[in-house]
């Protein structure tokens, strides 16, 4: 963030044409350029042709910062490892050092973007348009907009920096028919699809807060984040196929029951509905109400999620719904989740299906490492009341 305002501010004072194999910004890459940069008076103008991006990107100085101008007819980008490079802070503080000091929102560029065709991978997110205003200390994100095929995202907020302290809002929602080519486009693994999906958050970053004077902490704000997904499937996805969706990131919970029968969830975890919401506060992400239907179970999560520390700390009720007398054929004929369910009273429990209540499990460990044991003989209020948070705010797991 420091770089884009000393970019901005001091132009090449060369005409540079470049053909660009791939071209990052930060974690995000377009391939396939053909760039043309020239100085325009005091700032300058550069110019995309080619499969990831048409159009122009241009910078105006001013006393204030300056303003960006961007017109794309179309941009491709997608989330990918770069060979070498140095992860991200686990905490996405932006820190002070030597050489790079806090980000003072007030000294970037105003934005006025506008994309016609934007694609996240193979997601289809259409019309975009980015457009900020000054306000005192920092700047206010008048509008964040896409309309497409696959999504439609809105947002506003601002960004402030006064009295050597940082504060934020961000406010925005989210509606997609394909949350899944846009969850892999951003670099996460292939572990839920819906054919409806509604995410909707509210988060502050006060300027009273502990690092403020440091910047911004973007895993400390505090709010809610609300979702709701329909006519979906989780799908048991091995740690490393992608960036984790530490929020929903259930393949454990499948990977579990699935015991050692893998071809039986192999196609994945249908569901009707997954809706919930969170209160995020000090690093740590809080769910009471996250519940997931399906033809042949219920289940319903309750816990926290650990944004700094990238660990759980939840407990998890599955809850079969099947009737009497139906054999285990006819449950592996029916669908994974009811086959699942048999083989858990077959094999863990030792009882006949219609025996089985709920299955309570504790789950625990890293984002990427994830743990679940079975509760036994567990109540609702006894998992509930069982339930610690010590490692979340310490990084450690559990």
């Amino acid at each position: 963030p420091a770089g884009t305002a000393a970019l901005a501010t001091a132009p090449l004072p060369l005409d540079v044409e470049l053909d660009v194999g791939r071209l990052w910004l930060g974690r995000l890459s377009s391939d396939g350029l053909r760039v043309q940069h020239r100085p325009a008076g005091q700032g300058w103008v550069t110019r995309f042709d080619g499969a990831g991006a048409q159009g122009s990107l241009s910078f105006r100085p001013d006393l204030d910062g300056g303003s960006l101008e961007g017109r794309l007819a179309r941009a491709q980008i997608a989330w990918k490892p770069r060979d070498g490079a140095a992860p991200p802070d686990a905490d996405g503080v932006l820190r002070t050092t030597a050489t790079h000091p806090p980000t003072d929102p007030a000294g970037l560029p105003r934005l006025d973007l506008r994309i016609d065709d934007l694609r996240v991978g193979s997601a289809e997110l259409g019309a975009v348009e980015v457009r900020t205003t000054r306000v005192e200390g920092g700047q206010r994100l008048e509008s964040l907009r896409s309309v497409g095929p696959d999504g439609r995202v809105e947002a506003s907020g601002r960004w402030q920096r006064v009295d050597a302290r940082s504060s934020a809002h961000l406010q925005f929602s989210f509606d997609s028919s394909a949350v899944d080519d846009v969850l892999v486009g951003m670099g996460y693994a292939h572990s839920i699809s819906a054919q409806n999906s509604r995410v909707t958050a509210e988060v502050d970053w006060p300027a009273d807060a502990p690092t403020a004077i440091q910047g911004l902490n973007w895993a400390l704000g505090r709010g809610e984040l609300r979702l709701d997904l329909r006519d979906g499937v989780l799908r048991a996805v091995e740690p490393g196929a992608g960036r984790v969706l530490g929020l929903i990131n259930f393949w454990a919970i499948p990977r579990r029951l699935s015991l050692n029968f893998g071809d039986v969830l192999a196609k994945g975890l249908s569901f009707d509905r997954m809706q919930g919401s969170f209160t995020i506060a000090d690093g740590v992400a809080d769910t009471d109400d996250l519940d997931l239907d399906a033809p042949s179970l219920n289940m319903e999560v309750r816990g926290r999620v650990g944004l700094l520390a990238r660990n759980y700390d939840q407990r998890v009720k599955v809850v079969p719904d099947v009737s009497a007398g139906v054999t285990l054929g006819a449950l592996l004929l029916g669908g994974p989740a009811a086959g699942v369910l048999a083989l858990i009273a077959q094999e863990v429990l030792d009882k006949p299906l219609d025996q089985v209540g709920q299955l309570h499990y504790h789950l625990t460990g890293s984002w990427d490492d994830p743990r679940v044991e079975r509760v036994g003989g567990l109540g609702p209020s006894q998992a509930q009341s069982s339930t610690t948070d010590r490692s979340l705010n310490a990084g450690g797991t559990q």
